[in-house]
Order: C-alpha cells, then sequence, then structure tokens
C-alpha cells in the first residue's frame, strides 16, 4: 500500500537517518523532479509507476540499486555519477525506459539492472570487473550492441532476450553460465 495519490513537493535535508529510505515507496501517483543526494536515498522512488519526471543524482550518490524499481512509465535521461559503484535493479521493471546510460568505471555491481525493461533498447558498455547477472534478463526487444569489459560476471546477461543478435567480445576469467538462456 501507500499513499497512492501523493504527488507534493519533498525536501530531504542532511541529517536524516533512516535505514528504510523508501520513502516514496508504492506512491504510485507521484510524478514530480526529484534530486538524490546520498546513499540514504537508495530506492526512494521504488514502485512509483506514474513517475516520469527529470532526475539529478548528485556526486554523492553512489549507491543506485532499485533507484527506479518498477517505476513503469519512466523514460528520462539519468547520468550515473562517477562515483557510483551500484546500479543493481536501477531499472528493474521499467517497462518504458529506453534512454542511454554511460555507466562509469567505478561500477562494480550492475546485476539485473534492465531486467524487465521491455523497451529498453541502446548500446552499452560494461566496465571492467563488473557483477552483472541478469543485467538484460527478460528484456525482450534488446538487440543493441553491448561491449564487455575485461572479467565481466555475464551469467545469465542476456536471459530470455529473444531478439538480441549482436556478436560479443568475451575477455573473463568469471562466470558466463546461462549467458544466452531462453
Amino acid at each position: 500500500s501507500g499513499c497512492c495519490n501523493f504527488n507534493q513537493n519533498i525536501i530531504f535535508e542532511n541529517g536524516i537517518t533512516s535505514y528504510n529510505r523508501k520513502y516514496l515507496y508504492a506512491s504510485t501517483g507521484y510524478n514530480l523532479p526529484i534530486t538524490l543526494v546520498n546513499d540514504n536515498d537508495q530506492g526512494i522512488i521504488y514502485n512509483c509507476i506514474k513517475f516520469n519526471q527529470p532526475i539529478t543524482l548528485e556526486s554523492t550518490y553512489t549507491n543506485c540499486s532499485y533507484t527506479f524499481y518498477n517505476c513503469t512509465n519512466f523514460d528520462q535521461p539519468v547520468q550515473i555519477p562517477s562515483t557510483a559503484r551500484n546500479t543493481e535493479y536501477m531499472f528493474a521493471n521499467c517497462t518504458s525506459f529506453n534512454q542511454p546510460i554511460t555507466l562509469p568505471s567505478s561500477i562494480y555491481y550492475c546485476s539485473g539492472m534492465f531486467q524487465s525493461c521491455s523497451n529498453f533498447d541502446q548500446s552499452i558498455t560494461i566496465p571492467d570487473n563488473a557483477y552483472s547477472p541478469y543485467m538484460f534478463n527478460n528484456c525482450g526487444n534488446f538487440k543493441s550492441l553491448v561491449i564487455l569489459g575485461k572479467n565481466v560476471n555475464c551469467s545469465s546477461m542476456f536471459r530470455n532476450c529473444v531478439n538480441f543478435d549482436q556478436p560479443i567480445t568475451i575477455n573473463t576469467n568469471q562466470s558466463c553460465d546461462n549467458m544466452f538462456y531462453n
């Protein structure tokens, strides 16, 4: 549940501490611009299905995991900060999302990042040493070029990507089990 119709400006001041910062969780009607400043904001707009506004991720925002999870209408440009380390499930279930994304070399975790993003079809470069299983899992329309860095874990990376047909160069000692399983 949640405040399904909540759609007002929110100011998150420094000093707020909470282990569960999903303030807008299931606020399905929320649709205003947001600036995310620190890692305590992780998953703050999780499950806001109407959300489709510009967003700013400040350089202090290093944990982008679940940021837009299940925001099914979200389709805005996002610049991931150069300091970010974690983008796990960042856009998972964002069925409208189809924007170019640049992953900084600082990224280590990006598993499931675009999982079930049925409209996502953008070329992407995955940095060296990234842990990225299930990154494009269930992305049925995905058919763009993917450039893998060295030592990328790509287990089940293209699972159920029925239209994917691009050349891949694999240079890793990490797992690539079920990379193309359908």
